[in-house]
């Protein structure tokens, strides 16, 4: 599934001479609002604080019951872009705790950004 277009007009500084991917938050609590058989969404927003077009080569997560999706297309210097992340509660209750490995051309030396969900499943 493919997103719309979730660049802003207003530009963020550049700080890198290369694509550089910033997040502006990493990690998300859903808190205990997760009910079973009930999906629940987050938009983690990141910018491109480089000076080159930043590209999201791939996302990934361990477990089935989390679905990612992003816009494809290239994040100029300054923009914005967004990774949708699902959350399907369909195990059972109680405790959470998924990490998504965000793979782009503006990663740090690691190759990928992590960003964290949790919560409570009642």
């Amino acid at each position: 599934m493919l997103l719309a277009s979730c660049r802003k007009n207003s530009k963020v500084p550049v700080t890198s001479s290369k694509a550089q991917i910033t997040f502006e938050v990493q990690e998300h609590d859903f808190g205990d609002s997760v009910v079973s058989d009930n999906p629940v969404v987050y938009d983690f927003v990141f910018h491109n604080t480089g000076a080159t077009p930043l590209v999201i080569q791939k996302a990934t997560t361990g477990c089935s019951c989390t679905q990612i999706s992003y816009d494809k297309e290239p994040v100029g210097p300054g923009e914005e872009g967004k990774i949708h992340v699902t959350y399907s509660a369909d195990n059972g209750k109680g405790r959470f705790s998924h990490f998504v490995a965000v793979y782009s051309n503006g990663a740090d030396s690691t190759g990928f950004t992590s960003l964290h969900i949790e919560g409570f499943v009642r």
